[in-house]
């Protein structure tokens, strides 16, 4: 069952962020493949300079109708500087499970995940 996940405390160390996809434009008419403003851009590399040093890198992918591309791109700048993977995942798919199943045997793990 996937509640009992949520029954008994995963081990330590076990650390998830969640951040928010940075800005697009404000001016922005486009509607599909919504990138990053240059301020959003900016903040992204902000996150890469940060001391993070997280398992895996987590965004949504781009997915009808929109194709919003900014989770990614927001998490671009750090997936460089790391030379890390960003695992891609959709509204529907589960993950949640495998995060804490790859803690549990890991004895601990960190992840950033945009949304």
């Amino acid at each position: 069952s996937p509640f009992t996940y949520f029954l008994s405390p995963p081990p330590l160390p076990f650390k998830i962020s969640l951040i928010r996809h940075s800005d697009k434009p404000s001016n922005s008419t486009s509607t599909h493949y919504i990138h990053l403003s240059p301020l959003g851009s900016d903040r992204a590399i902000h996150w890469s300079l940060l001391p993070l040093s997280p398992r895996r890198l987590i965004a949504r992918k781009p997915e009808a109708p929109k194709y919003v591309l900014r989770e990614i791109e927001t998490l671009e700048p750090l997936s460089r500087i790391l030379n890390k993977r960003i695992l891609e995942v959709g509204v529907n798919d589960s993950f949640v499970g495998d995060i804490l199943e790859e803690g549990r045997r890991r004895g601990g793990y960190e992840a950033i995940i945009c949304w």
